[in-house]
């Protein structure tokens, strides 16, 4: 981008593309205009409103620095602070994960188990592994008395969460804890049992991880992603503690990978405490959620 040159948002716009076919990006002028409407604090429609507004020499070197990056496979959530998810744009940083559509699937499960129960309270969730707190406070969202406490094991991770929180203005009904799965829960002040229990945990099998897409590897955090030497770590964990912790009919629903159902299904038939087992299929096709519901 020369500084000679007058550069048009539009002529800004067939750059970005440009450079991003040239680096087999897989979505070239959807990434131009997230980053067009980051730059320029406006949202992606009012972007081609402004196609032929000259853009000032900050927004250009800014719009360059973020195309240098998103060319070195950067995440372009990262890039622009926001992802969208549940139909909530969400704030994530390298601490947490990218949401991704598939993970709607947890919480449609989430919401189908709530809306089946004769509930003569709060309904109360539990968001373990809560990264952006996504999940959890989609569910909060839809329901309008949910309690919601949510936990990860990153300060950082929380942190983005709360102010995701904030964002939705959930703050009243969300009570976070930092911590391995269900530890913080031992110095709540409340121990109510909970009506639902999500988890979105990291699945990757240890020796997998290498092998990840570049964007995934290199950017987002490997204490979401490494599930163990067989990546089935987390969920052995949270099917056995999980007992204690849900009401009778209460329902633990958990994402998996699409090769884990069978395994995932065993452990919950396993701990003998859980009943309508069941996998549920994303709208891909592919295995994405198991659930099972606390027998009383």
């Amino acid at each position: 981008m020369s500084d000679l040159e007058t550069w048009t948002v539009n002529r800004v716009m067939a750059f970005c593309q440009t450079h991003f076919e040239k680096h087999k990006l897989e979505s070239p002028r959807l990434f131009a205009e997230l980053i067009l409407s980051h730059v320029l604090h406006l949202p992606r429609i009012q972007v081609y409103a402004q196609h032929r507004r000259e853009m000032s020499p900050q927004e250009l070197a800014r719009t360059k620095e973020l195309v240098k990056r998103a060319i070195a496979h950067e995440p372009i959530q990262y890039l622009t602070g926001k992802a969208p998810f549940f139909g909530h744009e969400f704030v994530v940083t390298p601490d947490v994960l990218i949401p991704r559509g598939d993970t709607e699937t947890l919480v449609e499960q989430a919401l189908m188990h709530l809306k089946s129960l004769a509930m003569t309270e709060p309904p109360r969730v539990l968001d373990v592994c809560t990264g952006s707190g996504c999940v959890g406070l989609s569910i909060a969202k839809q329901v309008k008395n949910v309690q919601l406490t949510a936990s990860d094991l990153s300060t950082k991770a929380v942190d983005v969460a709360k102010q995701n929180a904030a964002m939705l203005k959930l703050e009243d009904r969300t009570t976070f804890l930092v911590g391995d799965l269900f530890a913080p829960l031992s110095g709540r002040v409340d121990p109510s049992k909970f009506h639902v229990i999500v988890s979105n945990p990291p699945y990757i099998a240890t020796g997998q991880m290498a092998t990840l897409d570049q964007n995934v590897r290199d950017y987002e955090p490997r204490l979401a992603l490494d599930g163990g030497a067989d990546g089935l770590d987390f969920y052995r964990r949270l099917v056995a503690g999980a007992i204690e912790h849900l009401a009778p009919g209460g329902r633990l629903v958990v994402e998996i990978a699409f090769d884990q159902a069978d395994r995932v299904v065993e452990f919950f038939d396993s701990a003998s405490a859980y009943a309508e087992v069941k996998m549920t299929r994303d709208l891909h096709k592919n295995p994405r959620v198991v659930g099972g519901t606390m027998t009383a």
